[in-house]
């Protein structure tokens, strides 16, 4: 939620609050995606990471990402993020922060994943493809990606971008575009 933390509710019905009163660093939560044994969150003042073994949150929100839209988690305690202002970084199993080399934008909202591969977008970027320590990126003059970006997923082979100005199929395993503004309203 945005100001009112984390809410899990288990296959029983059983429903858990977390927020800044049981460890939880900020109760402004942008995006919330578990993995490797992680429940990971994006939030106002960065990354928190509760360890389904422990029971317990890690706070890494001094580790400088700042302001996180999404979060998707590695393997090792590691997790990729898209921030406000510091573009796509990592966090690595040990806590470090690793930026990546890239000319464009320092804004992502999101980011999803294609196979093993992790793409990530924001306003003017088109689609990223995050490498080792570089980002890849193509389609930022194509719809959506020059105006509002509301969301990014993957769907089969291909992502799927939807903004403002419409919605745009990509498959990497191609390299095709295709604009499915008409096909979806």
């Amino acid at each position: 939620t945005f100001g009112s933390g984390v809410y899990a509710i288990s296959p029983t019905g059983v429903i858990k609050h977390f927020g800044e009163h049981n460890g939880l660093p900020n109760d402004n939560v942008l995006a919330v995606r578990s993995g490797f044994g992680t429940v990971w969150c994006a939030t106002l003042d960065g990354l928190a990471a509760y360890d389904e073994r422990t029971g317990k949150w890690k706070n890494h929100a001094n580790s400088g990402p700042g302001f996180v839209y999404d979060v998707v988690p590695r393997p090792q305690g590691a997790a990729l993020a898209a921030t406000d202002g510091n573009g796509v970084v990592q966090l690595d199993s040990m806590g470090k922060l690793i930026t990546f080399k890239n000319g464009g934008s320092r804004t992502y909202y999101m980011m999803a994943m294609q196979g093993e591969d992790v793409w990530a977008a924001g306003p003017g970027t088109g689609l990223c493809k995050v490498g080792k320590d570089t980002m890849l990126c193509d389609g930022k003059d194509r719809v959506p990606f020059g105006d509002e970006l509301f969301a990014l997923g993957s769907s089969g082979n291909r992502l799927v971008a939807f903004g403002a100005k419409g919605v745009t199929a990509f498959s990497p395993a191609t390299g095709s575009w295709a604009n499915i503004s008409a096909r979806v309203g």
